[in-house]
């Protein structure tokens, strides 16, 4: 039997959703779940019913049950037919686990694609409260400004209105916290 002949048997022996499944992915009955091939919040990756395969929307990657299993352990063909023949018992004759170095170097990048998406969270998180911070100032600013324009003394003799001392004592220290946020927000400067 030819390495196409092995292949053509498991395609037909196993969907998407249960090799998904075997591997730790958690498809939604919809039969999306997370792209283990990149980071991402929400699934992207549909499975497909029967021997159609699987898409990711997000990586734009796609296949067989076989391409999954090569894509996400880092396999040649004759790996991942050997690795689903043996996980399935589908009883072809041929035979293959994956080493523990090949797990290992899955589950590593797993665990970097999560990081990284936790810090993509983290930033963009960081970046709305800055700009939610930074609309606040701005209308703080505002006020400031009218405070000074409104309060200041109209004459050389006129005392000070404490709402001008106020105002004029506050708003470049507002206008420091917009810079700095800005800074964020716009994703100047060194690296955060």
């Amino acid at each position: 039997m030819r390495l196409g002949d092995y292949a053509d048997a498991v395609k037909r022996s196993l969907t998407a959703m249960q090799v998904a499944k075997a591997i730790g992915l958690n498809p939604d009955r919809n039969g999306f779940c997370k792209c283990p091939l990149h980071g991402e919040k929400t699934g992207s990756m549909k499975l497909y019913p029967g021997t159609r395969g699987w898409y990711c929307f997000g990586c734009h990657q796609g296949g067989s049950v076989i391409d999954l299993v090569m894509s996400y352990y880092g396999m040649d063909l004759r790996g991942a037919i050997e690795f689903l023949n043996s996980e399935f018992q589908l009883g072809l004759p041929i035979g293959y686990k994956p080493t523990k170095e090949q797990e290992a170097e899955a589950k590593r990048r797993a665990e970097a694609r999560e990081a990284e998406e936790r810090k993509r969270k983290e930033k963009e998180a960081e970046r709305d409260r800055a700009y939610r911070r930074y609309i606040d100032l701005s209308r703080e600013i505002a006020d400031a400004e009218n405070d000074i324009r409104e309060f200041a003394p109209k004459g050389f003799d006129d005392d000070f209105d404490v709402r001008y001392i106020n105002a004029v004592e506050k708003i470049d220290r507002l206008k420091e916290e917009a810079k700095d946020l800005e800074l964020v927000i716009y994703e100047k400067g060194e690296e955060r």
